[in-house]
């Protein structure tokens, strides 16, 4: 489905974040070895999937250094993210 199309999705911070990041980790080396880009969405923990518009995910949109980023980060705010093709 492409970008309106989402494969996976996580809560990040939570008991299990050393396994979320390391299994996100490994994600973005695969297609960033494969040369396939990503569209990676993030919402707040509070927030639903289903405020996200299919047609407008821009102001959700991260980079993946920005993932990267918040999987080096400590937070107790709580974030998700979704990745697709």
């Amino acid at each position: 489905m492409g970008e309106k199309g989402c494969f996976y999705t996580s809560s990040l911070y939570r008991e299990d974040h050393a396994k979320v990041s390391r299994l996100i980790r490994r994600m973005l080396a695969f297609f960033e070895s494969k040369d396939i880009p990503l569209t990676i969405l993030q919402i707040g923990a509070q927030d639903s999937w289903y405020e996200v518009d299919p047609a407008q995910r821009d102001p959700w949109k991260i980079s993946p250094q920005a993932l990267l980023a918040l999987l080096d980060a400590t937070s107790d705010s709580g974030v998700q993210a979704a990745f697709s093709t």
